[in-house]
């Protein structure tokens, strides 16, 4: 069979997941090492696994009583930068594009009109 590794923390995806490698003991520099792997019963089992705390209910992320409305991007200040301003159409060889009615194939390069 096919092996396909994710990182993931979506509970769906990892209830789906034949098998969980869960790092720990905390995020980023505080983690590293494998503190549970499994099927997610392993996982939610594991005294050390904070996913498995998670997903077993045992801790929780209150969700807010009310949030703040998503302002457009000009509303929140954010501007293009030189790059995105200079920033020229590339096909994935690094091949210039011309800008067209027609469209590309991201990998040739080729016209499709």
């Amino acid at each position: 069979g096919n092996t396909v590794i994710v990182v993931e923390h979506d509970e769906e995806t990892m209830r789906c997941a034949d098998e969980i490698v869960d790092f720990g003991p905390g995020p980023g520099v505080r983690g590293g090492e494998v503190v549970a792997q499994g099927d997610i019963s392993a996982i939610v089992r594991s005294a050390q696994s904070v996913t498995g705390a998670f997903l077993s209910g045992q801790q929780t992320i209150p969700v807010p009583a009310s949030r703040r409305p998503i302002l457009p991007r000009a509303d929140r200040g954010v501007k293009m930068g030189r790059l995105a301003k200079t920033a020229k159409p590339r096909d994935l060889a690094g091949r210039a594009t011309r800008k067209s009615g027609g469209k590309r194939d991201a990998s040739s390069g080729r016209r499709h009109d």
